[in-house]
């Protein structure tokens, strides 16, 4: 008796938790095992091949459940995904605006230096030649005054020699 009892207690349990999805064929099946089992039908192999197979239903319902839900999953991480790269895109389109604004600011600065500097040059370069022109002139300057004092010390030689 404790062999049919326990037998009935299995069968109640694996019931009550098939029952609980929602598959109408899983259910009916059920019913028909429960139905045999309250009118004495069925052996235990066959009880057995019929919660194998109920099992084996309810694990490709869960597969393709779980199927399902993986592929809900990867849908939403595919446009999360998509919507960072969106904004990925332009934040790069962004930093390379800015970029491009440094750079060419850098080059027009860099310009500006150079041209000032050119000025500078073209400056320092005319007063160069002018000093150059100045040392040309000194030195013609001292060159003559040279001989105006030779001159000088000839005449003085004469006035000498004369008053003598």
């Amino acid at each position: 008796m404790s062999s049919v009892h326990s037998r009935n207690k299995d069968q109640r349990k694996s019931w009550l938790d098939l029952t609980s999805s929602s598959n109408s064929a899983t259910t009916s099946s059920f019913k028909d095992r429960s139905s045999r089992v309250v009118t004495g039908q069925g052996s235990r192999a066959g009880d057995r091949e019929n919660r194998l197979a109920s099992l084996k239903k309810l694990e490709d319902e869960a597969g393709f459940k779980n199927y399902i839900k993986r592929y809900e999953n990867a849908l939403a991480e595919n446009e999360k995904l998509k919507s960072q790269l969106t904004s990925n895109k332009q934040e790069l389109i962004k930093v390379q605006t800015e970029l491009e604004k440094a750079t060419q600011e850098r080059i027009h600065k860099r310009l500006s230096v150079l041209e000032t500097e050119k000025m500078e040059i073209q400056v320092l370069e005319k007063k160069i030649s002018a000093m150059e022109k100045e040392l040309k002139a000194v030195a013609d300057l001292k060159s003559e005054n040279q001989k105006l004092k030779d001159e000088n010390s000839a005449l003085i030689r004469v006035i000498s020699k004369l008053s003598k």
